[in-house]
Parts: structure tokens; sequence; C-alpha cells
């Protein structure tokens, strides 16, 4: 798996996601209601549709954050800015929904958040990350 924004064109997380989905194509479903048969389902159906239902809390995303599988980490601060391997900016987050801002505001991104069990889900398109809370 190539280092996530290594390339000139990177943008945030949003490219790390389409980094973990090789060359951009729909994310395997962890839908038992997928079939071959029932078209392409995105990443946002992939995982249940309860996982975005509940708001989640600022306080509840604080820390550090890695998916293994991808070398992905993200780390949220309490003061609202974020680390994500070398893009450093700022967040906010409404119910379910986290905005990421960096390059010094010139780009936003928003992703759909919650908790499945313990692991925080970040979806935007067609491009989903599970994370584990760092020990």
């Amino acid at each position: 798996m190539k280092k996530l924004f290594a390339a000139a064109a990177a943008l945030s997380l949003c490219v790390s996601l389409s980094a973990c989905g090789g060359n951009g194509e729909e994310q395997p479903s962890a839908s038992p209601a997928a079939s071959p048969s029932s078209g392409p389902v995105s990443s946002r159906e992939a995982v249940s549709s309860e996982v975005f239902e509940t708001p989640v809390e600022n306080t509840s995303i604080i820390g550090t954050w890695e998916n293994d599988e991808n070398s992905v980490s993200i780390t949220f601060n309490d003061d609202g800015t974020y680390v994500n391997d070398s893009i450093e900016g700022n967040y906010t987050l409404d119910k379910n929904t986290l905005t990421l801002t960096y390059y010094g505001g010139e780009v936003t991104e928003d992703y759909s958040i919650g908790f499945l069990d313990d692991r925080l889900v970040l979806v935007r398109d067609d491009l989903q990350l599970i994370f584990e809370k760092a020990e």
C-alpha cells in the first residue's frame, strides 16, 4: 500500500481513503443484504445505517485512531485541530458530519462519522475507513 499523501495532489483524509480503495473502486460491502444482482453498494451503505443514527460527541473522537490494514492514522485534539500524517488542520463535528479543513482553509471536506461498537467509522462518497482507538 502506498504511503498516504505521497502524491502531490493528495487532499487530506479523502485521498487517504482513495488510496485505501486502490483505484477508486467501490469498497466491498459488509452488508449481508448486498448481492451481486443488487448492483453497486456505496460505502455509506456498506456499514449499517444505524452507525450514523446516533450523534457523535466531540469528546468521543479525541485521541489517536488507527487503521492498521491501510496504515492510516488520525489524531483529533480537544482544541479542534487534527493531524493526519503530514496534514494538519481544523475539524468541526455536527451530529454525524465531520468537517476537515486544511491547507490554510483552502480545502474543506465533509465525512459521515459514527461508531461501530468502539470503532470510528468515516465515510465520504464511496470511500470508507474504520479506525481502532490507539493504545
